[in-house]
């Protein structure tokens, strides 16, 4: 092997890469040379195999050991899709390869180069050459990416019997640190994806009871609203969602049995007011108001507004089927959407009630909604990143269960719907006090909101490097959503302790359970995003479609790392190595100084 100061580092400022002229093979060598057809395929895909600088001085010895001068047109060939390349540099590596001999290293090295950066070495025949050395025991142990598609999508759904990424949960983190009646309600899973679920979905339905509750925010009222999508595909478990609406139906019951007295009553007014006789004067009554929590999302975008306003400005939308709000909104009459993105922020809503001839505005809109479908459910809602509903939502990707559950085991305690009916009258009890308290204002101490908004503008800093502009307002929202999922926890804090100050400061165990949550959300966003139609986002780096990989890929460098680091790490989470030298390439001068050649540094 050469001595070390063989490697000499490639020093100054870097011209901008200048592609040298296809030329024909060099003599001696024909068009049906292995080596040219592996070249050929290098070619036409465009990739750099020679980022890392031993990678590339192993090549030069390579083409010097297999054809001697001969080689030198191979080695610029395959050393142009450097970014760095220079033709004068390239052969005076070229010459320092001639003139050493006896490093061991044959052709061999450049088709396991060239395998390793997933391109076909399925060739009638290989040179009989020993293999290099390799970090893998034996051939089958080495990774095979030369199928993978060069177009970034490396198939880790599981849908081409490829390993699957699981998503992360994040009930492992909170567990233990919970309030206790969140605590209760994640006990009864049966996976922690499952305590995820009923975790998110208690805290959305109670989002919409919550009186009194507000925080500032961004110098604003908001309130503890949200908006959940649980998606997954058939057979996953997302049924159980539903088992969430129980612990607020006693809060629905209660003004529908309202309603109907009232409803009654109006009959009887209606009945005097036209019986009566000349000189009676009775005026005629008033309809009473719709009173309910659950608002239905077939409805007319009137009759939600309607339900809305006559309601305190609040109410809940929980469908079990995307579809059904998406099937109202292609209906004129039904298409809301516009109220839906308003409400997230507590925007006005205005309407006409044309019957009346009357216009209503609602001036504080707070419309909490769970939801649950399957992946395409969500595109048919909202096919776009740059939707405005996408960014409003709380996603959580339900991974499919392979393992069959005991259907017939009663468990030891109450069944499950008799256990959330249970809590669903303990919680009613408390939704009155919060109803008879002063107004209770929620705020966080100020090391966490300093934490808070480092922590998200260095997501956002991240996101937008990573993914560009789209996902910027997932993440600003998402924020929001956090803020309230803390707010949230608190007042669950106010049953526990029965504090009723008029200020409640959020607590080191909810701000780090809101923050966990958070994480683990915006990896489940990530997820959703793949499967939107590719056309739908204009991410940077070619339309990434696997997100979730890119993200764990740039979260995993280190500060400082070189090529085969890089290269190591994009293996380990499951990105080929070619899709992994593009977003090196392209993060060079805006997330990345380049030190040498081959070697980078996070900024």
């Amino acid at each position: 092997m050469p001595s070390d100061n063989f490697y000499d580092k490639w020093l100054g400022e870097e011209p901008k890469p200048t592609l040298r002229p296809y030329k024909t093979p060099p003599t001696g060598i024909t068009p049906s040379d292995d080596v040219e057809t592996i070249t050929q395929r290098i070619e036409a895909a465009g990739i750099d195999i020679t980022a890392d600088y031993g990678d590339w001085v192993n090549l030069g010895f390579a083409l010097t050991e297999e054809y001697g001068e001969n080689g030198r047109d191979y080695f610029h060939r395959l050393s142009r899709f450097y970014p760095s390349y220079e033709e004068a540099e390239c052969d005076r590596q070229y010459d320092k390869c001639l003139r050493s001999h006896g490093t061991g290293i044959t052709i061999r090295t450049f088709f396991q180069l060239a395998k390793d950066h997933g391109v076909s070495v399925s060739i009638p025949s290989l040179p009989s050459q020993p293999s290099i050395p390799s970090q893998a025991s034996s051939a089958e142990d080495m990774p095979d990416f030369s199928q993978v598609p060069l177009d970034g999508n490396d198939g880790n759904d599981g849908s081409d019997g490829k390993q699957r990424l699981l998503m992360p949960t994040f009930y492992p983190a909170v567990k233990g640190r919970l309030p206790r009646f969140l605590e209760r309600i994640a006990a009864v899973n049966d996976s922690d994806a499952d305590a995820d679920m009923l975790i998110l979905g208690t805290l959305a339905v109670l989002s919409a009871c919550m009186p009194n509750i507000s925080g500032i925010y961004a110098k604003r009222h908001i309130f503890p609203n949200l908006y959940l999508f649980v998606t997954a595909r058939a057979g996953t478990g997302k049924g159980r969602l539903y088992l969430c609406k129980s612990i607020v139906e006693p809060i629905h019951d209660e003004l529908r049995a309202l309603a109907e007295v009232e409803e009654e009553k109006y009959r009887e007014e209606k009945e005097a007011y036209k019986r009566q006789k000349k000189g009676d004067c009775i005026p005629e009554p008033t309809p009473p108001p719709i009173r309910l929590l659950f608002l239905p999302a077939n409805s007319s975008s009137t009759a939600i507004y309607q339900a809305l306003n006559e309601n305190g400005e609040q109410g809940l939308m929980f469908e079990t089927e995307g579809d059904t709000l998406a099937s109202t909104f292609g209906q004129d009459f039904g298409d809301f959407s516009d109220g839906l993105r308003k409400a997230f922020h507590h925007e006005s809503i205005s309407y006409l009630r044309r019957t009346q001839r009357e216009y209503v505005n609602i001036k504080k809109p707070r419309l909490s909604t769970v939801l649950s479908g399957t992946p395409q459910q969500v595109v048919n809602l909202m096919s776009s990143v740059e939707n405005g509903l996408f960014s409003r939502f709380l996603f959580y990707y339900l991974d499919k269960k392979t393992e069959w559950i005991d259907v017939l085991d009663e468990g030891d305690g109450e069944p499950l719907d008799e256990f959330f009916e249970k809590l669903g009258k303990e919680y009613l009890a408390f939704f009155h006090t919060l109803k008879e308290l002063p107004p209770i204002k929620f705020k966080m101490t100020s090391e966490q909101g300093a934490d808070f908004n480092q922590h998200f503008a260095l997501l956002q800093a991240d996101y937008m490097g990573l993914f560009g502009d789209d996902t910027v307002a997932s993440v600003r929202r998402l924020a929001t959503s956090t803020f309230r999922i803390a707010m949230i926890l608190s007042a669950l804090r106010i049953w526990e302790d029965g504090d009723t100050v008029g200020i409640r400061t959020c607590n080191e165990d909810d701000y780090r359970t809101a923050m966990a949550i958070s994480e683990v959300l915006q990896q489940h966003m990530l997820r959703v995003i793949k499967e939107l139609p590719a056309s739908s986002s204009k991410m940077v780096v070619g339309q990434a479609k696997e997100p979730l990989l890119l993200k764990s890929f740039w979260d995993s460098l280190p500060e400082d790392f070189d090529a085969k680091d890089f290269k190591s790490i994009a293996q380990e989470v499951g990105l080929s190595i070619p899709t992994a030298e593009r977003y090196i390439r392209q993060w060079v001068d805006t997330r990345l100084d380049k030190v040498s050649r081959g070697r980078y540094r996070k900024r």
